[in-house]
């Protein structure tokens, strides 16, 4: 390929997955305005991502029904499909660090997407254990790690501070999780703020994904592009979790003296 010539198969293929993509949506916004919202999603939990909207967390429940009932007809384990989530995240990392941000980032949605579906196989067939859920938190950390690790690995050379940005966005993912389950182990209730997991995975798997648009046409010719797109959706998660994290502790602390309060009232 000419020096400087842009290269529009990645393009073509991800206009044309895109594109479906919005055709579903436009098929099932008919759908809901003829019958009505569903709900797959338990209503608290998806308007606890307020950032996302039902509208576009039901649509991909529905895009995604069919993979749930393949699942449920091959008796499929909620800890394989965990395992298979993990499985999606470690190649889209594995993507990411070669370059191939494009492919990454579509593995990546693929992999968040698996982490949907093993919680909803184990409520649908009735095998909610303690153990698949302990499994299911500490794979899915690994899984999102990997992705974050790709970047920085890529970005080492090509862009120091997009392994910053890639470091702090691990950061923030990991101490908003933590927050959450010591707040919980304290008998605090924690849950919310801006940048949770399912936002982490929309923004950063939406902007890498799409990445091409951009990239392919402002960096055409280069060997070792920037992927600008995406270097500024990490610094936007990593500024966002980290302030999600600090909330959290915030919120925790308050309520820890609530509790503080009404206890010592009682003695």
């Amino acid at each position: 390929m000419p020096a400087g010539a842009v290269n529009l198969q990645p393009v073509l293929v991800d206009a044309g997955i895109v594109g479906g993509l919005l055709l579903l949506m436009a098929v099932f916004a008919v759908t809901i305005a003829v019958r009505g919202m569903p709900e797959r999603m338990d209503r608290s939990r998806s308007e606890a991502h307020p950032v996302i909207g039902v509208f576009l967390i039901e649509y991909w429940m529905w895009l995604i029904s069919p993979v749930e009932k393949a699942m449920l007809a091959l008796k499929l384990s909620p800890s394989a499909v965990t395992l298979q989530s993990l499985l999606l995240h470690l190649a889209g990392g594995a993507c990411i660090a070669l370059g191939h941000f494009t492919t990454g980032g579509w593995l990546f949605l693929l992999g968040a997407t698996f982490d949907i579906l093993d919680g909803r196989i184990a409520r649908l067939t009735g095998r909610i254990t303690t153990a698949g859920a302990f499994l299911d938190s500490v794979l899915d950390r690994y899984g999102e790690m990997a992705t974050l690790m790709g970047f920085g690995f890529y970005y080492f050379a090509v862009y120091p501070l997009g392994l910053v940005f890639a470091a702090l966005a691990a950061l923030g993912a990991i101490m908003v999780s933590y927050t959450r389950s010591r707040a919980e182990s304290l008998g605090a209730d924690a849950k919310g703020g801006f940048m949770q997991r399912p936002e982490r995975a929309f923004f950063i798997g939406i902007v890498t994904s799409g990445d091409c648009f951009v990239t392919n046409f402002v960096e055409r010719g280069t060997d070792t592009p920037v992927h600008w797109p995406v270097v500024a959706v990490l610094a936007f998660v990593a500024v966002t979790a980290n302030v999600t994290a600090i909330q959290r502790i915030f919120v925790t602390l308050a309520r820890i003296g609530e509790k503080q309060k009404r206890d010592d009232a009682k003695g």
